[in-house]
């Protein structure tokens, strides 16, 4: 998972996720902090959270809802 910097600068905050060899495409799904799907990437600041949808590939199944968890590392 790459994430851009999460400083506030009016722009979009975008996950880019890749799975292994054999996976499906990702997509990423973004709620607000009352767990509302958002329609796009959040702009604002604010709290978000953030889920995968990844569909069947060559090698692996489809998957739903996988929750993505962002550590600080920091």
């Amino acid at each position: 998972c790459i994430l851009q910097s999460l400083v506030y600068d009016g722009t979009a905050k975008k996950l880019t996720v890749t799975g292994p060899d054999g996976s499906g495409e990702i997509t990423i799904v973004y709620f607000d902090k009352d767990n509302n799907q958002l329609s796009e990437e959040p702009i604002n600041a604010g709290i978000y959270s953030a889920k995968a949808n990844v569909t069947e590939g060559t090698r692996f199944d489809k998957a739903e809802g996988l929750k993505i968890i962002i550590f600080d590392t920091n």
